[in-house]
């Protein structure tokens, strides 16, 4: 699944730039969502986000108080994300097309 992820991104948002972490890696951010819930009990997981965990990013100005507003978005960010995470979904269930 992760393969598919990062060629997906290679070729839908070719702007951002992929970073495969481990579950288990303390870097990771897997720990914080329900997916390791799913991951625990032998599901697959990926967990496509902003490189946000306990080292990076979790207490910066504005995350998750009352300034985290619209207009902290990076909508280029936000569309990136969503074109890897769609096509990835559609790339499993076995649906492919072409940029």
């Amino acid at each position: 699944m992760a393969a598919i992820a990062l060629d997906t991104a290679a070729v839908f948002a070719p702007e951002l730039t992929p970073l495969l972490l481990p579950r288990y890696d303390e870097q990771s951010y897997l720990y914080n969502t329900d997916g390791l819930i799913f991951s625990e009990n032998g599901y697959p997981v990926i967990l496509i986000n902003e490189h946000l965990n306990y080292f990076f990013n979790l207490e910066r100005e504005g995350y998750h108080d009352c300034t985290d507003t619209s207009s902290r978005i990076n909508f280029d960010f936000a569309i990136g994300i969503a074109k890897i995470a769609i096509e990835t979904v559609a790339r499993l269930a076995g649906v492919h097309r072409v940029p």
